[in-house]
């Protein structure tokens, strides 16, 4: 999910070309996975994941948007 968050940033030209990898591993970095690990996660434990890293992503694209922009 942050992958395509990412992607469609710097295709809008509001990141830098190299600050997609910068926001894929920050985002991968943030997650936790508050209850260990359980095997395998159900479709709505999925979705959510996904739901988190696009709204972890967009942070960080709004972050370093306004800093390409100073």
């Amino acid at each position: 999910a942050s992958n395509e968050v990412a992607v469609k940033a710097f295709l809008d030209n509001h990141i830098e070309f190299m600050d997609i990898a910068l926001i894929i591993r920050e985002t991968m970095d943030a997650h936790r996975n508050s209850d260990g690990y359980k095997g395998m996660p159900d479709l709505d434990e999925i979705l959510g994941a996904d739901k988190w890293g696009r709204d972890e992503a967009l942070k960080k694209v709004q972050s370093l948007k306004l800093k390409v922009q100073s």
